[in-house]
This record gives C-alpha cells, structure tokens and sequence, in this order.
C-alpha cells in the first residue's frame, strides 16, 4: 500500500539531526505524515550545534512545536545511559495544520524567506542602474 499523508500516529527518529541542510527537509517530512494527534519524539545527541538550533528555530514554519523531555531520562533507570552520553529526548507537537503546498516549500533547501541577507540589504543601484555598495 502507498503511503498517505497526515496518517501516522507516531513517529521515533534517533540521530537525525546532524547536518543544518537536512533540518528543513527533516521538518517537511513530519510535518507532512503527521497529523494533529501524531506523537513524534526525536532521540538525539547534539552533534553539531547550528542544526540543533536551527531545528528548535525553524519548527514553529512547519507548525510543530518542540519540547525537551530529557529530564525523564533520569527518572528512568533503563534510559540513564543516555544522560551519560548527553542525549536530548525532544517531543514534537503538530500546533497548526499547514497547507501541503506550503510545507513542501518551506522544506526546500532554497528556501529564503526569512532569512537575512547583509549583501542584499546593502547593495543599492547608481544613478546607471548599476549596483553598488552603500557606505
């Protein structure tokens, strides 16, 4: 059978936040096969600083909101290795269905919207419809 979005009821990933160019792509996908009951929960070691904040940063785009549940790892005697290794438990919540449309763009890799850009903000046109820079 074919897969069809917004149907999965939980979803568990382990490491797969590593790379910043793979979080949006990783936020589409959850964003697409789940739905607002779906319980998501991401078991990960902070292996590379900006992905991890760009994954907190992001998620609200997609319309997922991001808890840290890593305290439970204490409370449980099979998990307290995980503490030792400095793994984070986070729970992902859908907050706010998003059009498929909208998901799957802000997903792209190209994707600028929000973004800031120093060159663009600086650069202005001369008289000549060349740009130049602002000083």
């Amino acid at each position: 059978s074919l897969l069809r979005l917004h149907t999965f009821d939980t979803i568990v990933g382990t490491d797969v936040v590593f790379t910043p160019s793979l979080v949006r792509p990783l936020l589409s996908c959850l964003a697409l096969m789940a739905h607002i009951d779906t319980s998501i929960y991401l078991c990960l070691q902070i292996r590379c600083a900006d992905s991890h904040a760009l994954l907190l940063k992001k998620a609200s785009r997609f319309g997922i909101g991001v808890e840290d549940c890593s305290d439970v790892l204490r409370d449980m005697p099979s998990c307290s290795w995980g503490l030792g290794m400095e793994c984070k438990l986070l729970r992902l919540v859908v907050k706010k269905r998003l059009e498929d449309s909208v998901i799957i763009k802000r997903g792209k890799k190209g994707d600028k919207k929000g973004r800031s850009s120093k060159r663009s903000a600086d650069v202005g046109k001369d008289g000549k419809g060349k740009k130049k820079r602002k000083r």
